[in-house]
């Protein structure tokens, strides 16, 4: 009789199991990237060509991120505040008296600006972020204009 080698077959099954989880595991990872490759695809199709085409000419595969600045007067606006926000109802007609200080690039200020008028008269910029950093209130962004200008501006101020 033949003698059957039993440590032999022991390894030889647990290979086995390990080569099944193994497959079992290839198998799971295949299904997410399908998912992941139908999701881009789907994407793909519904972005707009011409900002991927900008896209692929600016950039060699690294993804920077833009942002929006406001300019108003000319000026890129750094921080405002609502400095007086009175919104009533006279004789059935609403009236709103908002007021606004905004503070520029270059440490300039406008005081007491109608919060209608800076609204419908800013402007937008593109800048590139260069660094994000925190402080224990708030997140500044370190950003460059296409014009080579550097500021530093909070989270709460762009876009």
């Amino acid at each position: 009789m033949e003698q059957i080698d039993v440590k032999n077959l022991k390894e030889k099954e647990q290979m086995l199991d390990l080569l099944k989880k193994m497959n079992e595991k290839i198998d799971k990872l295949q299904e997410e990237t399908d998912i992941l490759n139908k999701e881009n695809t789907k994407l793909k199709f519904a972005a707009d060509k011409g900002r991927m085409a900008l896209y692929e000419s600016r950039t060699s595969g690294d993804i920077e991120k833009r942002i929006r600045l406001r300019i108003f007067n000319g000026k890129i606006v750094t921080h405002w505040k609502l400095v007086k926000n009175l919104v009533e109802k006279i004789n059935g007609i609403w009236v709103e008296d908002q007021k606004l200080n905004l503070i520029y690039e270059d440490g300039s200020e406008d005081i007491n600006i109608d919060l209608i008028n800076f609204e419908r008269n800013f402007t937008r910029m593109e800048a590139v972020v260069k660094e994000i950093s925190q402080t224990k209130t708030d997140t500044i962004y370190a950003v460059e204009t296409e014009s080579g200008k550097k500021i530093r501006i909070s989270y709460k101020f762009i876009n």
